[in-house]
Order: structure tokens, then C-alpha cells, then sequence
């Protein structure tokens, strides 16, 4: 990852790690998406339930970056995903 890239990977994970941890958890991950998606999406129609399950889908998709299954995402672990994939939260 370049410097750019970097500094995108650290402005979005103090976005979604709101209590500070090191780690990213369904709720955390949840809360967010809800946040940023909800109104547009009820714009569109969709029900409290779509909302549900679209963030749920979120977050199954996060679980893609947990490498040791704890059921949880660490900082290291978002990286060395981005650091494999590209960074999700940048481009």
C-alpha cells in the first residue's frame, strides 16, 4: 500500500472501530452500514428487514478478512487484506 492508501485504510477503520478496541464486530460493523445506507435505502422503499439483511450481508462479507475465526476483525487482519486484495475502503 502506498502512503495514499494508508492513510484512506486509517481513515476507515477509526470510521467503523467506534469503541477503540483494535477490533471490528458485528455490531460495530452493523451500526455503520445502517447509518450510511439506511436512509438511502429507505428512500428506495426498503423495509426495516431489507435494511436488516443488507447490513447482515455486510458484515458476512467482512467475515471474509477474519483469518483466524474468531469472529471478529483486527486491524492486521483488515490490512494484510487490503495489502492482498486493495483497500475496499479507498477506491
Amino acid at each position: 500500500m502506498n502512503d495514499k492508501d494508508k492513510a484512506q485504510f486509517e481513515e476507515g477503520w477509526a470510521m467503523l472501530d467506534k469503541n477503540g478496541d483494535g477490533f471490528l464486530e458485528k455490531k460495530e460493523v452493523h451500526d455503520f452500514f445502517k447509518s450510511m445506507m439506511g436512509e438511502m435505502m429507505k428512500s428506495f422503499g426498503a423495509t426495516d428487514a431489507e435494511l436488516e439483511e443488507a447490513c447482515n450481508n455486510a458484515w458476512e462479507g467482512f467475515l471474509a478478512m477474519d483469518s483466524n475465526g474468531d469472529g471478529k476483525i483486527s486491524k492486521a487482519e483488515m490490512l494484510d487484506f487490503c495489502e492482498k486484495h486493495g483497500n475496499p475502503m479507498g477506491k
